[in-house]
């Protein structure tokens, strides 16, 4: 779906952990003539995917539970032929 600002909400299954969730990212989109990449984020939560946050010095130390992904989906569109690469960039927060 998308909206008046040019962003666009993708939804799709993400695996982690062996355990699979619904996850939406807000995108951008940059399109040239034979190539459509995709720029964005959406979070996820440790205990969706069945662990818990990182913490040590007795709980003093933690993580949040919430993670922050930044996504970059490029895909290529070379005759008939179409390529689609999408690492997850930026940081884990």
């Amino acid at each position: 779906t998308s909206d008046t600002n040019g962003k666009h909400t993708i939804v799709g299954d993400f695996t982690l952990r062996g355990v699979t969730n619904e996850v939406a990212f807000r995108v951008s989109a940059d399109e040239s003539e034979d190539t459509l990449t995709l720029v964005g984020e959406g979070s996820i939560t440790h205990t969706a995917f069945g662990f818990e946050p990182y913490y040590a010095l007795f709980g003093q130390r933690r993580n949040q539970d919430r993670l922050k992904l930044r996504i970059q989906v490029t895909g290529t569109n070379v005759g008939n032929n179409a390529s689609l690469s999408a690492p997850i960039i930026g940081d884990l927060r």
